[in-house]
């Protein structure tokens, strides 16, 4: 008998198969969260409903899933901070790149503590689909409302780019990828993944600038 925690997970792969099918960010009808709104520019919205956070574009169309979907329903335990590091993430970073390169697919982006360490505590029993880092390592990564061990903010996302996947899937093109936004953007890391070359892309107010990546040829790349 499927468990609820088996229906959100089929709930969340069929979503994000969808959103990769078709080319979107999330293949769901447009979601206006109820709510504080804080407005992020023109382009953006962070709204934080009982739901959680729900990252929003121009007319509400979703940057991000809402609840529900690929993004945490959990509450930030400090929403102004998650609103600040999460502006900095879409202004600097998703928004250029999907300037650039067409919508973006979102993986996974802002997670609570709570949601963050019960999936690492299912990767360290070896729980097949669970691949979260400890909580102390992904504050100012995943985890957008806790600074890092050196007081400093940041945030990340899991992010496809459709069209780039569509026109280079030989080993190696991630790479293409890579020097495009070492070369314009101002990320902090970037981690590739060899499933559609999905990748980590990460703001940090001290960024690291570090390439790395599981897809072949694997380990660290310099441009």
């Amino acid at each position: 008998m499927a468990t609820s925690e088996d229906r959100l997970q089929a709930q969340a792969g069929q979503l994000w198969w969808q959103a990769i099918q078709g080319g979107r960010q999330y293949a769901g009808p447009p979601v206006r969260c109820r709510g504080t709104r804080q407005d992020m520019g023109d382009r953006h919205h962070l709204h934080q409903d009982a739901g959680g956070l729900c990252l929003s574009g121009g007319g509400d169309r979703p940057l991000l899933p809402p609840s529900g979907g690929l993004v945490d329903a959990e509450p930030p335990d400090d929403p102004d901070l998650a609103i600040k590091a999460g502006r900095h993430l879409c202004e600097e970073l998703l928004e250029p790149l999907q300037d650039h390169w067409g919508r973006i697919a979102i993986r996974s982006a802002y997670r609570s503590c709570e949601v963050n360490g019960f999936c690492n505590a299912m990767q360290r029993k070896k729980k097949a689909g669970y691949t979260c880092a400890s909580n102390e390592s992904n504050f100012a990564g995943h985890i957008w409302d806790r600074l890092d061990v050196n007081g400093h903010m940041g945030a990340m996302a899991c992010v496809v780019v459709p069209s780039f996947w569509a026109n280079h899937q030989e080993q190696g093109d991630w790479q293409i990828l890579a020097r495009w936004i070492h070369e314009h953007l101002p990320y902090s890391t970037l981690y590739f993944f060899p499933t559609y070359w999905a990748f980590n892309i990460g703001w940090h107010e001290s960024p690291k600038k570090s390439i790395k990546s599981y897809a072949e040829p694997a380990g660290t790349f310099t441009p």
